[in-house]
This record gives structure tokens, sequence and C-alpha cells, in this order.
């Protein structure tokens, strides 16, 4: 995957929201969001071909037995 996106560049792609804080602690974000990338392409069986694209979502602050991410 490449993108046209630098860490430095300041850009934020996820709107304003809240995050819900239950009885026990746990948290729960679910940001709205406007995401652009760019991938290579093949178009060998055009106008029948199918494209797929990685997007990798993570945190910069926590490892992943700290966060836990859902696609819904």
């Amino acid at each position: 995957m490449e993108t046209n996106y630098r860490a430095d560049e300041g850009f934020d792609g996820t709107y304003q929201t809240n995050v819900v804080v239950t009885h026990n602690g746990s948290c729960l974000y679910v940001p709205p969001g406007i995401f652009k990338s760019t991938c290579k392409i093949d178009i060998t069986w055009f106008p029948f071909d199918d494209q797929h694209c990685d997007m990798k979502f993570g945190s910069w602050t926590y490892d992943g037995n700290q966060v836990h991410y859902c696609l819904h």
C-alpha cells in the first residue's frame, strides 16, 4: 500500500466524537473517518476484475495487548 500521507503533516481524517466508558472501566471509541489510499491495480481481466487494497490501522502509543480493534 502506498499512501500520500506523512506523519508530520498533521492531517486528521477523523471527526470529533465521544468515548463511551462503562461501569467496569472499559471504553468504546467509534470514530467515523475518511481515509484515502492508493494501491496498484491489475486490469488483466477488465471489466471483470476485482481489486483488493490493504489498509493497516494501529496505535503509535499502545501495543496489541492494550488495544483491541474491531471493524464494523
